[in-house]
């Protein structure tokens, strides 16, 4: 499949899930569940954020940071992707200043290639951008080691590999396009991510 046409499967699954969980929660009545998952991603974030900075450079660090990160909830880890209003840590340190205000729904439109990314745009949001790729990255990095929990037998194991392998790929491979400062570059990498995303969750979210 091209990148651009993952991206807006991505998009298409993205807004199918939401409006899926928002008509269960209105269903139920009770905002227990959401409130737990919110809280334990607000709870996730230093230590994810000690790991975004440790994979910088200080590769002991982020060994070590990366076993503690490791030990949390996965849905808490992938939390800091989402809405900051739910837990994740947002694009930019003030909330709201960039929309959408969510890591993943960031780099999904990003990708959308109906809509070109202009070079004034990234180079306003640079800085917020990378800090943004630097989290998923964190992420990225301790995503393989859920597959023991989340895989049912050896083969999804060896899917779950590949998702998580490819999720470190292409997470660098954006920052990388946007410490060069190519918009078309960033777009096409952002689609990548996008795109291998899609074919994560289509495999093994449930919720």
């Amino acid at each position: 499949m091209k990148w651009y046409a993952r991206t807006w499967a991505c998009l298409a699954f993205l807004l199918a899930v939401g409006l899926g969980l928002l008509a269960a929660g209105r269903g139920r009545g009770d905002p227990s569940d959401d409130d737990a998952k919110k809280a334990a991603a607000i709870a996730a974030g230093p230590d994810v954020l000690k790991l975004a900075d440790a994979l910088n450079g200080d590769t002991a660090a982020a060994k070590k940071q990366a076993d503690v990160v490791a030990a949390l909830d996965l849905g808490a880890v992938m939390g800091q992707l989402g809405l900051r209003e739910r837990g994740g840590q947002g694009v930019g340190p003030k909330p709201g200043a960039i929309k959408p205000d969510s890591i993943d729904l960031k780099i999904n439109g990003l990708g959308d290639s109906t809509k070109p990314l202009k070079e004034k745009q990234l180079t306003a949001e640079k800085a917020d951008l990378q800090r943004a790729l630097e989290i998923a990255r964190a992420v990225a990095e301790v995503t393989p080691r859920y597959a023991a929990k989340y895989a049912k037998n050896p083969a999804e194991e060896k899917l779950w590999a590949k998702y998580s392998e490819e999720m470190k790929k292409t997470t660098q491979e954006m920052l990388d396009a946007l410490k060069e400062g190519d918009p078309k570059k960033v777009q096409r990498a952002a689609g990548n991510v996008s795109g291998n995303c899609f074919d994560c969750h289509t495999k093994f979210r449930k919720d």
